[in-house]
């Protein structure tokens, strides 16, 4: 059954069979601020407050309360008079939850109190079974109060049980065992947050209080996680004031302070020991692909070397407008022979003059990528004298000085291990 938050009501109760209520049923409306029961003695109105103790844990506190043999109480759930085959005796009513639901609720009473057995009961919500109302917000005290309904049960055990369960059933009835249960949680959740492993942003923080940057550890330390946006911006505000007394350099946020903070580290090393004057200057260009001249050697072995070299006359010859149609045989221009220039000769000059030029556009692809690749040779030329590290300049002096420099760091080394 979902659980339904917030405190349930009673909207009705409904008894037949129960203690004092026969075999008809008794509905009482408690949808009201305020509900009074007035009769006279043996009317019922312990019976129905014992009923609803029934209901909500699915005995009577009387047989261990009162006192007297336990056989006294034999039978004493169901009404005496009813007809032994006469068996619904129950208890039911409607419970208004927070979901302004109203849920019939009913306990069927199974077995009553005999010679060694406790009494029985079977428990419906809404027609399905279930084995606590706790689902309602009905929940039970400690036994043998567990529904205390009836004052005179109240004060008999409130005037006669010891010191230490009186108490806790002070602290039941004034919801106190909620405040114990809520410190026990936050002790609980306490020793759970000590015992968690460090996170990364708690274990640097830490490592400051071991560098003259202490208090800054303790300053991000100190800040209130429980509200992020507050904590961002808190935390931001301090590393930029802490990178700007540290290097000197005031950053507008974090991206800038991250290249500040390289370039601080950057040049405390140049300090120690110049290890940029052997980073190169520039980043030199990729060397220039292979020439792909495939193009142009088929090219050439395509065409007649011959026919190449007679494409100018050729080319004057197709270009005469008289020729560009012709069907019958003619005098050649060139060497005046009858009948020589013919449809047939003039389309193999076509074709010719067609393989010719195939080749002179793979000439031209094959210098552009000659030109290419001079531009990049050029490149590399250009670009080499700027990728030699600073050091390649230096003089012997500065190298024998960077080599004694680089001595006495590795005997400072060796000493600290």
């Amino acid at each position: 059954m979902t659980s339904i938050v917030g405190a349930p009501v009673l909207v009705w109760v409904e008894v037949r069979g129960f203690r004092a209520f026969g075999t008809e049923a008794r509905r009482l409306d408690l949808d009201a601020p305020l509900v009074v029961v007035h009769a006279g003695n043996s009317q019922g109105k312990s019976s129905l407050a014992e009923a609803l103790e029934f209901l909500l844990v699915g005995r009577s506190s009387r047989r261990d309360l009162l006192g007297g043999a336990k056989a006294e109480y034999n039978d004493s759930l169901r009404n005496a008079h009813l007809p032994s085959e006469e068996q619904q005796v129950y208890v039911a009513a409607g419970v208004r939850g927070s979901d302004d639901v109203v849920h019939e609720v009913r306990r069927e009473l199974t077995c009553d109190f005999a010679a060694g057995t406790d009494c029985r009961s079977r428990l419906l919500v809404d027609g399905r079974e279930e084995t606590s109302l706790a689902a309602l917000g009905l929940t039970p005290t400690d036994p043998p109060l567990s529904a205390p309904v009836l004052l005179q049960h109240t004060l008999r055990y409130v005037l006669s049980t010891e010191p230490k369960q009186r108490v806790s059933y002070f602290k039941a009835l004034l919801t106190l065992t909620d405040l114990d249960q809520l410190r026990q949680r936050v002790t609980q959740a306490a020793a759970r947050f000590e015992q968690s492993p460090v996170g990364p942003a708690v274990a640097a923080a830490r490592a400051l209080l071991r560098t003259p940057l202490a208090e800054t550890g303790r300053a991000l330390l100190g800040v209130d996680g429980t509200d992020v946006v507050g904590a961002a911006t808190a935390v931001r505000k301090i590393l930029l004031e802490a990178a700007r007394l540290a290097t000197g350099m005031t950053s507008a946020d974090l991206e800038s302070l991250t290249d500040n903070l390289r370039e601080a580290v950057a040049r405390h090393r140049d300090s120690v020991f110049p290890l940029r004057a052997f980073d190169p200057g520039a980043q030199v260009p990729d060397d220039p692909a292979p020439l792909d001249l495939t193009r142009y050697a088929q090219a050439l072995r395509s065409a007649d070397r011959a026919a190449a070299s007679l494409a100018p006359m050729i080319a004057a010859v197709l270009s005469v407008s008289a020729y560009q149609d012709l069907a019958q045989p003619v005098e050649c221009p060139v060497c005046a022979t009858p009948e020589a220039l013919t449809p047939a000769r003039l389309a193999a000059l076509r074709e010719q003059m067609r393989r010719t030029g195939a080749v002179d556009e793979a000439a031209a692809a094959a210098l552009a990528q000659v030109g290419q690749s001079r531009a990049i040779v050029g490149r590399l030329r250009d670009a080499m004298p700027d990728g030699v590290p600073a050091s390649a300049e230096w003089t012997p002096e500065q190298l024998g000085d960077a080599g004694r420099q680089l001595d006495r760091l590795s005997t400072s080394m060796f000493t600290a291990a």
